[in-house]
């Protein structure tokens, strides 16, 4: 026989409306009239934010512009880097081709997962752990030993480098 749980154990996800639903049903546009949650009761997440200052959002902008030059730039200084990196690591055409092959994989294959990923648990949140990662990555690849940790290093700031592509110029 099935139990019934009691009420207090229920639980339901609050949804807020988007922006767009609220502005369509009231013909009111969003920034005269207060935010308002689907099921009316206030949750975490569905109050209004505070707007942000003009400094704020040039700070944003530029570090939004910042991670998507360094992002690109780090994999054509790596191309031109190539035969001095040939000459402090002992490595072969094809071993060599993998320090730049394994940054463009990683990056691309998962640029739409992360993208999903971001929708899931917030782009600012994917976005922030991007930076990390690339900036540990980065970190990292200055103090590998061999040619192997020299790969897997770029593979890291790949991944890295997928979650700052699906997430800087996205609209939250």
């Amino acid at each position: 026989p099935m139990r019934r749980v009691p009420e207090k154990f229920h639980s339901s996800p609050v949804l807020c409306q988007s922006p767009d639903r609220q502005k369509k049903e009231s013909g009111v546009p969003m920034a005269d009239r207060p935010f308002v949650p689907a099921n009316g009761i206030p949750a975490p997440g569905c109050s209004p934010a505070a707007p942000a200052s003009a400094a704020v959002k040039r700070t944003v902008l530029l570090v939004a512009i910042l991670t998507g030059f360094l992002t690109q730039f780090d994999l054509s200084a790596v191309m031109i880097a190539l035969p001095s990196i040939a000459a402090e690591f002992p490595m072969d055409a094809v071993t060599l081709s993998w320090v730049t092959m394994g940054y463009s994989l990683a990056a691309v294959s998962l640029l739409l997962t992360v993208g999903k990923i971001a929708d899931i648990y917030g782009r600012k949140r994917i976005y922030l752990y991007g930076i990390v990662i690339f900036t540990i990555a980065s970190v990292g690849l200055m103090l590998v030993p061999d040619a192997r940790l020299l790969i897997a290093a770029r593979i890291l700031q790949g991944c890295g480098a997928a979650m700052l592509f699906g997430t800087a110029i996205s609209r939250p």
